[in-house]
């Protein structure tokens, strides 16, 4: 009886339908919600491994002054990234495929190299 009461002080009237969705509609906007966020940690995780890269195997050895700028992929644009064309890397041959790979937007030139890049 007082849980009643109770009921009526708050407004509650016994009519009132609460906020009802069916299991499909649930999946539905798990999804939507999901695959924009996939797509985003996925580009994420490409700017943080373009950052390690830079930072452990690749090593600037000379700057040059570029009037050409190949714009770096759209999907790290949105980001703020900048494109690593303005500078002459050195990479192992070993870690080329991965390079090529990271920084789609470089050209890439194989020189010999003198000495071994060291951690």
């Amino acid at each position: 009886m007082q849980g009643c009461r109770f009921a009526r002080l708050i407004g509650y009237d016994g009519g009132m339908k609460p906020f009802q969705f069916s299991l499909r509609t649930l999946f539905i906007v798990v999804t939507l919600i999901s695959v924009p966020l996939g797509w985003t940690m996925c580009q994420l995780k490409w700017l943080h491994d373009r950052h390690a890269f830079m930072a452990t195997k690749m090593r600037a050895i000379d700057w040059v002054d570029t009037s050409r700028r190949i714009p770096v992929p759209w999907q790290l644009a949105i980001f703020g990234e900048k494109p690593v064309t303005d500078a002459t890397w050195e990479v192992d041959t070993s870690d080329l495929t991965e390079a090529e790979h990271l920084f789609p937007e470089a050209s890439y030139l194989i020189v010999p190299r003198k000495h071994p890049i060291s951690d």
